[in-house]
């Protein structure tokens, strides 16, 4: 039986695939690289400051080894299509995907910091104008430094024991 994928319904579930991403960066480092290179629909998240390729963050749950077992058609459930997961995410988050030259430039930065590149483009030759991005809306029940101290540690913690993170009337929010 292969990884299960299922469609995000949520931004927690958007947030917490996108820290999946981030946490999991430099032991993947082929696959990220991919997926900066290959990813037209990025999501950022303003209370991390970080990006998310659509491809990936839209499905929930998901982490760098899954994919990669998804990538080589090992999985079940929801297809394992980047459309699907852009408008799973523009209605999760009743947006859509808009270029934005601000975040172009964030984007960029974010990249080389994510897979260490000193001095290094990882996104070196890529066409940026065709970049569209989204935004998560901030949590409205706690203050930056809270949530983020929080949801790192509670999402860190259950992704290195394996379990599931609870999302919809998440813990985060409910604990403080």
């Amino acid at each position: 039986m292969g990884t299960e994928l299922s469609l995000v319904t949520s931004a927690d579930e958007i947030r917490t695939s996108m820290y999946g991403f981030a946490a999991q960066a430099s032991q993947h480092a082929e696959t990220v690289r991919s997926l900066l290179t290959g990813t037209r629909y990025w999501v950022f998240d303003p209370v991390s400051g970080s990006f998310g390729p659509s491809k990936f963050v839209g499905l929930g749950r998901m982490t760098l080894p899954r994919y990669e077992a998804a990538r080589k058609d090992l999985h079940v459930g929801a297809s394992f299509d980047g459309n699907r997961t852009r408008l799973a995410i523009e209605k999760c988050l009743n947006a859509r995907f808009q270029p934005d030259e601000a975040m172009m430039a964030a984007l960029g930065e974010w990249a080389k910091s994510l897979l260490c590149s000193r001095g290094v483009d990882p996104l070196a030759g890529i066409d940026r104008t065709k970049w569209a991005f989204v935004s998560l809306p901030e949590p409205e029940s706690m203050c930056r430094t809270e949530y983020v101290t929080s949801w790192k540690y509670d999402t860190f913690e259950s992704m290195a024991r394996g379990t599931p993170i609870e999302h919809a009337g998440s813990s985060h929010f409910n604990r403080l």
